[in-house]
């Protein structure tokens, strides 16, 4: 149970980080979805018949989905509502614990996606009576994005700038991991040469020690001293990744030049 607590309390939560560019990103996405959102249920008339936005590409029509993803559970709001809430929550947990910014970003975009229609839920009008199916439940989401073209035969499926950006954060959730599976294949490259893996653990010691100075530099600091203090760190940290590339470039050069001997 104390091994626990420590682990807890020395965990590195990246929260200036998460701060200072997390939060305001997640805030800006919620805000555009939930404008996005209210223009369309004001402007628009529920079930029109479809605006083309840009031909070929991207149309506009304005229905309320109850349901989740695709309209599962549709008979079933409190259900999607319930399952939403699961999903961001876990979300949550996994952002708060998130420390490598190769991550943090796609956590968080997927996290405004899944809190921006969670708490639209709580605003979105009701089904109109005047449609076919589903009148009067509240609780749905509002829907108004189509493609004008056959997307994988999902031509009728209706989406809105929160499933953007949940779409668009598995996109670089994929990215992240090919670029981390890169990074662990030069990893084990420099494992195998030795003398450069002990350069490669001295340049990551050092990244670190530049950011726990920075975060430790800027606490109590006036907001112009802050972005002083940030550039500075920003400019240490590119001065130690060319150091890195001319460490490496030179162990090659050196690796040739004992081959050709």
């Amino acid at each position: 149970m104390e091994n626990i607590k420590i682990f807890f309390k020395e965990y590195n939560y990246a929260w200036r980080y998460k701060v200072l560019w997390c939060i305001p990103i997640l805030t800006l996405f919620c805000a555009f979805d939930w404008v996005t959102k209210a223009v369309v249920a004001m402007k628009m008339n529920y079930m029109a018949e479809p605006t083309k936005f840009i031909p070929g590409l991207l149309k506009f029509q304005y229905i309320i989905n109850p349901g989740a993803a695709l309209s599962m559970n549709a008979g079933n709001p409190s259900l999607a509502i319930s399952l939403a809430a699961v999903v961001t929550v876990a979300l949550f947990a996994v952002w708060i614990f998130c420390y490598p910014k190769l991550w943090s970003q796609s956590i968080n975009l997927m996290l405004a996606g899944s809190l921006a229609n969670l708490l639209g839920r709580a605003w979105s009008p009701a089904v109109p009576d005047s449609a076919l199916k589903d009148r009067g439940i509240k609780g749905g989401v509002v829907d108004f994005l189509q493609w004008d073209f056959d997307f994988f035969g999902l031509t009728d499926y209706t989406f809105n700038m929160a499933d953007v950006y949940v779409n668009v954060a598995i996109g670089l959730l994929v990215l992240s991991l090919i670029i981390y599976i890169v990074q662990e294949v030069f990893v084990a490259t420099y494992k195998k040469k030795g003398d450069l893996y002990d350069l490669y653990q001295n340049f990551k010691e050092n990244l670190v020690i530049l950011e726990k100075t920075y975060l430790k530099s800027v606490k109590k600091q006036p907001i112009k001293k802050q972005f002083v203090l940030y550039k500075d760190y920003l400019a240490k940290t590119k001065l130690e990744k060319q150091n890195w590339k001319k460490t490496k470039l030179s162990y090659k050069n050196k690796t040739v030049e004992n081959s050709a001997k």
